[in-house]
């Protein structure tokens, strides 16, 4: 049984389009992109590698009857979205122009379903510290965050805050519920003294109650 498109997240380079959510993400941030440019990726991604008309195009992004300078409509929400993109029109990543046709969305796209159980549905990891008096283990920490970032980027309907994007909290003492706020994710996860775990959702308790777990224990 196919999967319903309101169902899919769309992925390709650094960019994901969650279509239940009606959000475009770059590197786990979200995008800012008004409602026309938005709909008219959403009809290249379900039509990618194929050519999409200018007429089609309207057709979709304005009721008929509604008195519009269509050519210019669809110049200016082309641009939006190229703009949102990065994309260049003369050397296009993502939407090629046909000449006299109209468009065609060229880079590879992931369609990824999405299931979305009750639970914790966004995330960020931040870097952990390097509390030995040893510079030369300050890799071990950050081999540790990157790891976790990988295996939960994984989980379909978690998103996980790229390390690009966490890494600025590095060498700070950032308090997890604060980063998860500033990032717009329900938790953010950090390591507290010693070997402590902790994370805050929306201002809820740290996890496991905030109890700390000490070294070596099972």
């Amino acid at each position: 049984m196919s999967q319903p498109d309101s169902q899919l997240t769309f992925k390709f380079d650094e960019f994901e389009l969650d279509l239940s959510a009606y959000e475009l993400r770059r590197s786990g941030q979200p995008v800012h992109l008004e409602r026309r440019p938005m709909d008219l990726l959403i009809m290249l991604l379900q039509r990618r590698n194929q050519l999409v008309s200018r007429d089609e195009i309207a057709r979709k992004l304005w009721n008929p009857g509604v008195f519009v300078d269509v050519e210019m409509g669809v110049n200016t929400a082309i641009r939006k979205l190229r703009q949102a993109l990065q994309d260049s029109r003369d050397s296009p990543a993502f939407i090629e122009t046909i000449s006299g046709k109209g468009y065609r969305f060229i880079a590879p796209v992931n369609a990824v379903p999405v299931n979305r159980p009750e639970g914790i549905e966004s995330i960020a990891v931040l870097p952990f510290a390097n509390e030995s008096s040893d510079p030369d283990a300050e890799y071990l920490s950050d081999g540790i965050t990157e790891s976790l970032i990988s295996n939960l980027s994984q989980i379909c309907s978690l998103r996980v805050i790229a390390r690009s994007t966490v890494f600025r909290y590095r060498g700070k003492d950032t308090d997890p519920q604060k980063a998860g706020n500033d990032l717009h994710v329900e938790l953010g996860v950090g390591a507290g003294n010693g070997d402590e775990i902790i994370g805050a959702a929306r201002g809820e308790h740290p996890i496991g109650g905030g109890e700390r777990r000490q070294p070596g224990a099972r």
